[in-house]
């Protein structure tokens, strides 16, 4: 009789919509994969996009079975319209589909989508929440999306049975301070990263598409959402720029974004009214392996972000053993210790000083031995699906 835990993951964003959380789904069944043979669980990959499966499907998982979300649409006419117009204007369909999500009995099923409970009748639901930005940059949220995000956090809090899992000491905090009455059970998971074999790719031919021409880049690997405060790093440049100190950003991420149609625009409207083109270079969407070797040969990365929860391109950085400049929160001086600087990210002299000093004197980050990390995650991924007994949520705060 087979004894494996059965874990769905459910994902419904994709590479172009939300990479920081597909790549948190893959790390997951990456640590999974690093169990022995007998404590791997079933793992149901429930998805709604592709363009990540051919990655999923390199890691080799023995267990994983993938359920395509399409094939329960309701394809009828209107009710395709009239989703179509609801998820327009306001991020969510405006009726809900006659079909029936059928899936197989799960123990636990993992999500950061407040669809769990439309897909599933898993034993134990378990909510993945990156940070509470929301509560402090309201302005960079419609009423919509606000409104989308309490029901979320008040429904997860309203059950005994329910897991919240948060990725920081520092969310787990601001958690318990705008929910202090919440009934659910929580769990702390640091994620970590995973680099992939780069062998195959060619940081000179990279290089050259690009137009990088000097060792002093430093790489911005965000998306383009206002709170990502790309602006202060072009303000640093300019200053940079004045001093005739030679460095170039490369800045990574897909143009468009639905939290602001302007704030890709400001920005090169900035480089070309200051003449930063030669300094700038902007390289659209790039697949996975194209950004880690790009952070893998960069002077340092640059995370200028106003509010992070556990931050993807500063855990690759750190993976990497890379020099970072982070901006100065909390929950970045709780995930780095190590080869990072801190600076204040409404100040653009602090960060230009920073990045002078790592210019002239040629810093490099000091050797870290990352696997501790991913021991750790490992470890906690067991305790959090009780894979090493019966299923049994034990909250960890």
């Amino acid at each position: 009789m087979d004894q494996r835990k059965k874990i769905g993951l459910l994902i419904t964003e994709s590479y172009q919509s939300s990479a920081g959380i597909v790549i948190y789904t893959m790390n997951m069944i990456r640590s999974l994969n690093l169990l022995e043979d007998r404590y791997k669980p079933v793992i149901y990959l429930i998805f709604r996009h592709s363009d990540f499966m051919a990655d999923i499907e390199k890691i080799q998982y023995p267990y994983l079975e993938s359920i395509d979300l399409n094939q329960f649409r309701d394809k009828r006419l209107h009710v395709k319209v009239l989703n179509k117009i609801g998820f327009t204007l306001f991020k969510k369909a405006l009726v809900t589909p006659n079909d029936t999500v059928q899936l197989p009995e799960m123990d636990y099923i993992f999500s950061a989508s407040s669809r769990i409970s439309s897909v599933s009748n898993a034993t134990y639901k378990v909510y993945w929440k990156p940070d509470l930005q929301e509560k402090y940059l309201t302005g960079f949220f419609s009423e919509a999306e606000y409104n989308s995000q309490e029901t979320f956090l008040r429904k997860v809090a309203s059950s005994e049975s329910n897991m919240l899992v948060l990725s920081s000491q520092d969310v787990l905090n601001d958690f318990q301070y705008f929910y202090p009455t919440s009934k659910n059970k929580t769990f702390l998971l640091r994620f970590i990263s995973f680099i992939p074999p780069l062998d195959g790719f060619s940081f000179e031919t990279l290089a050259k598409r690009l137009a990088i021409r000097t060792s002093n880049y430093f790489v911005i690997a965000n998306q383009f959402w206002p709170h990502k405060n790309h602006q202060i790093a072009l303000l640093a440049a300019l200053l940079l720029k004045k001093k005739g100190i030679d460095f170039q950003y490369v800045i990574t991420g897909q143009p468009s974004s639905h939290r602001s149609k302007v704030y890709y625009p400001q920005l090169m409207r900035f480089c070309e009214e200051h003449n930063l083109k030669e300094h700038m270079i902007f390289t659209g969407f790039l697949e996975r392996e194209e950004q880690l070797l790009l952070i893998k040969n960069a002077r340092g990365v640059i995370q200028p972000s106003l509010f992070e929860g556990w931050s993807t391109v500063v855990e690759d950085s750190k993976a990497l053993n890379k020099l970072m400049i982070v901006s100065d929160l909390k929950v970045l001086r709780e995930q780095v210790t190590r080869n990072a600087y801190f600076f204040n990210p409404l100040n653009e002299h602090d960060l230009a000083a920073i990045l002078e000093q790592i210019i002239t004197q040629k810093q490099t980050a000091e050797p870290v031995d990352y696997t501790e990390n991913i021991e750790q995650y490992k470890n906690d991924l067991i305790r959090l699906f009780s894979l090493a007994a019966q299923p049994k949520v034990q909250a960890i705060h």
